[in-house]
């Protein structure tokens, strides 16, 4: 078995993390993160803030990069017919690592959409994206 592992089935936010005292370097994965170091995120995040008044939820995220996905697979596909169906299921089935707001996508004939999450840390208070290994390592001594 795994051991120093620790579930939290907690709503993640910054006060449930200080007050449910969960522990630095924690690791867990999140349907949406805007933070800074996230560029397409945190892009999505302001303008979203700015038309709504709110910041998005983790469907809305989704709703977002689906959508996305759809525009750039339609791209300037064209005709009265089955082919132009046919080709974007070619386009939308050729999709691999697409960088979104909710991680990285891709999607697979017969198998569906895959959805790579972006994994989180704590440290100190801050939640941030995790690093690898090696840099944790360095970072926090």
């Amino acid at each position: 078995g795994v051991t120093g592992v620790q579930t939290c089935a907690l709503p993640i936010s910054r006060s449930t993390i200080h007050t449910q005292r969960l522990t630095d370097n924690a690791v867990f994965t999140d349907g949406f993160s805007d933070h800074e170091s996230l560029s397409i995120a945190h892009r999505f995040s302001e303008v979203f803030r700015k038309r709504y008044r709110r910041g998005p939820s983790a469907f809305e995220a989704r709703v977002h990069d689906t959508m996305t996905l759809f525009v750039q697979c339609l791209g300037e596909i064209g005709g009265t017919d089955r082919s132009h169906r046919e080709q974007f299921l070619e386009r939308l089935y050729a999709a691999r690592h697409l960088e979104g707001t909710t991680g990285t996508i891709s999607v697979i004939k017969d198998v569906g959409v895959l959805l790579k999450p972006r994994i989180l840390t704590l440290d100190g208070k801050e939640i941030r994206p995790r690093l690898s290994e090696d840099e944790e390592t360095v970072l926090r001594r």
